[in-house]
């Protein structure tokens, strides 16, 4: 579905602008490894731990050259294994990769998959200290995990929004009154712990849940929000900037997160934001400070902040200011570029 591929291209997009800013830094030679993945499942029932013992033994005994292989997503052991042979790591012994794993959502995959993968990849960048955590607690080894948090470009932030893309984001927002405006612009996540919780806000608000196929369960919630309030469901948008430019805050309902990218824009843009306590939300969020937090699917707890948000406009624009100065000052694509490239230099040291 057309959401879930943007998901997808948004992701392997993020990565290979981090790949390009490290390249205009330095001189590396990088190998992107593209992979089947209904392939690999077949390969993996058929194979399961010989291959895994081979693809580790094939990439511990390589040992001389300086380029990475870099492996985005899904990454498995018969992956690891077809890339280290066909690479001429288990047949070359001159032939060193240095192998660097990036993991960016929560790891929802098998503990037997991620020792594999941990046991070979010389390092494994999480996104979050919260991914790094699932990580550890699913068996992966933790001394060959770094911390890398996601970083956004600031120039795509800052581009000028046309007054033609602003009245169509009106347009497709509809009336809204005087209502102050709260975007979640999201795949589908815990949209509808939102929209319960709008019967307890007692501020009139809209909220416009926008980049997501709606459901039959959101626009059943959506219709029997009270008449005080207003709800928008926009689906995909190519670019979502312009939602942004007419909102008073973001929120982001979630259980599984890794280190959100509509949070990073969000703040870099200016705007006070509230989202759930879980996964790397918290490592971006400090609550009270630089944005709001509450625990995650309770619609009490959402209405409260989101009726404070509204309501105290002074409390929303310090949150604002400090979550903006800390996004550009510490979420850089630049400083995550930097990081990255070091991890991968230390990849290749320890050949």
């Amino acid at each position: 579905r057309r959401p879930a591929r943007a998901t997808l291209a948004g992701l392997a997009g993020l990565a290979l602008t981090i790949l390009a800013a490290i390249v205009q830094r330095r001189r590396i030679a990088l190998h992107p490894a593209y992979f089947n993945h209904n392939a690999l499942y077949h390969l993996i029932q058929m194979t399961a731990f010989a291959l895994i013992f081979v693809g580790a033994g094939a990439v511990a005994f390589a040992r001389t050259t300086t380029d990475i292989a870099l492996a985005n997503g899904l990454v498995i052991a018969v992956m690891v294994s077809a890339f280290a042979m066909i690479s001429g790591g288990f047949f070359n012994p001159a032939v060193t990769l240095g192998f660097v794993v990036t993991r960016r959502t929560m790891p929802l995959t098998s503990p037997v998959e991620l020792v594999a993968v941990g046991a070979t990849a010389d390092r494994t960048i999480a996104v979050s200290a919260a991914v790094a955590r699932a990580l550890r607690r699913r068996l992966h080894p933790g001394r060959r995990l770094v911390v890398v948090p996601n970083g956004i470009d600031l120039g795509r932030v800052d581009a000028r929004v046309t007054p033609g893309a602003l009245a169509a984001a009106r347009a497709r927002l509809g009336d809204l009154g005087d209502r102050p405006l709260g975007v979640v612009v999201s795949r589908r996540k815990d949209q509808d712990v939102l929209l319960r919780a709008l019967p307890l806000v007692e501020r009139p608000v809209a909220i416009a849940c926008v980049g997501l196929e709606p459901d039959a369960d959101l626009v059943a919630l959506a219709r029997a929000v009270p008449e005080r309030h207003r709800v928008a469901l926009v689906p995909f948008v190519e670019q979502p900037l312009p939602f942004y430019h007419l909102a008073a805050f973001a929120a982001l309902p979630s259980r599984i997160e890794g280190f959100s990218q509509g949070l990073l824009e969000a703040m870099a843009l200016g705007l006070p934001v509230v989202a759930s306590a879980a996964g790397g939300n918290p490592d971006l969020i400090t609550d009270g400070e630089t944005g709001l937090l509450v625990p995650p699917r309770t619609p009490a707890a959402w209405a409260r902040a989101v009726d404070r948000l509204a309501a105290d406009r002074d409390f929303a624009a310090r949150l604002a200011r400090a979550g903006r100065e800390l996004v550009r000052r510490a979420f850089t694509l630049e400083r995550t570029a930097a990081r990255t490239e070091a991890v991968y230099r230390d990849a290749v040291a320890r050949r």
